[in-house]
């Protein structure tokens, strides 16, 4: 009676081993209720894992894996353009699910790391905007040596409009209790370019080769003012400025410069959205997206954005709404 019991054990050892995760993949297991069949994105938003895959969610569940060599933030994007954070790493296997008009109140769970960050999000996601700022700037101090601290500083503070000594005094203590985070030195070294291209700077020197294979440099500039759009094609909200875009250029000819700047890895989808938009060429789109040298160059922070240069290669605003860009350009123009 003992032998059959000892190959059962066998083949269930077996069977799980074949089921096993491997040590350098992670892998995402998804379950949506009233979504059948979608699509959606995941992806580094950093730019240093150059993560960005296409998710296919079918009869309500997906399943997710890659290899990946040391753990991550990556982000979901779902079709509705709500964002979501998670932590990867190696050996992993995470579980997610929620419901298709609450996207927000996604359980993510599997590691200590996520169930954190879910814990979070469901008691503060609901509170008012300056509530949750503090609720997080009080996370990451408190959990400065965790992934799950980076993930709340990408979503608060490293895409805000605006970033002040509370964004420095985060980062600088993340990076002292992760000081071999590339991540967070990379944050760095953005923000610094962030500081160095604010309102007064000059615009810095650069060349780039846009989509149709013509080189386009700084020195082309400086007759007139200038816009550098920040965009993607995955990005709703580039659609307002490229609307901004259209009607500036309508108003006023080309009294002024437009340089925009595409945060894709896929250069034919760049081509179609910006036949589909609009959006006026050079058009650069060197495939790097967040990890782009041109967007560190330009001190980018988030998708859109934007950037305002006078005749003089002066910037004079940065990230304007896009509602503002019109009379923004216009008040340029004019002096």
């Amino acid at each position: 009676m003992k032998t059959p019991n000892l190959l059962i054990a066998l083949l269930t050892a077996l069977l799980t081993a074949s089921c096993g995760l491997p040590d350098d993949h992670v892998r995402i297991t998804g379950e949506y209720t009233n979504i059948s069949d979608a699509e959606f994105y995941i992806y580094d938003e950093t730019g240093e894992t150059g993560i960005f895959d296409t998710l296919q969610i079918r009869d309500g569940r997906f399943t997710y894996e890659r290899p990946i060599e040391t753990p991550c933030v990556l982000t979901l994007l779902f079709p509705n353009f709500t964002e979501l954070r998670l932590v990867a790493e190696p050996g992993k296997e995470i579980t997610v699910k929620g419901e298709a008009s609450q996207l927000m109140k996604t359980d993510i769970s599997g590691t200590e790391t996520n169930e954190t960050l879910t814990r979070f999000r469901l008691e503060n996601g609901s509170h008012p905007a300056g509530d949750q700022l503090l609720a997080a700037a009080e996370f990451i101090r408190s959990h400065a040596s965790s992934l799950a601290a980076q993930a709340l500083f990408m979503q608060y503070f490293a895409q805000a409009e605006q970033f002040d000594a509370r964004t420095l005094e985060l980062l600088k203590a993340m990076r002292r209790a992760q000081p071999t985070n590339g991540v967070l030195t990379a944050y760095e070294r953005r923000l610094s370019h962030v500081a160095a291209m604010s309102p007064g700077a000059t615009l810095p020197p650069f060349t780039a080769v846009d989509i149709d294979g013509d080189t386009i440099r700084s020195s082309d500039y400086g007759r007139r003012p200038l816009v550098v759009l920040f965009w993607a094609s995955w990005s709703n909200d580039s659609r307002g400025y490229a609307a901004a875009l259209r009607r500036c250029r309508r108003a006023y000819g080309n009294h002024f410069d437009a340089l925009t700047l595409s945060f894709d890895y896929s250069v034919p989808a760049v081509r179609r959205r910006a036949e589909t938009d609009s959006i006026p060429k050079p058009i650069v789109c060197d495939g790097e997206a967040f990890g782009s040298p041109l967007a560190r160059t330009l001190g980018m922070r988030y998708v859109p954005g934007l950037l305002l240069v006078d005749k003089n290669r002066k910037i004079v605003a940065r990230d304007l709404p896009s509602e503002e860009l019109y009379n923004a350009l216009g008040d340029l123009l004019a002096r």
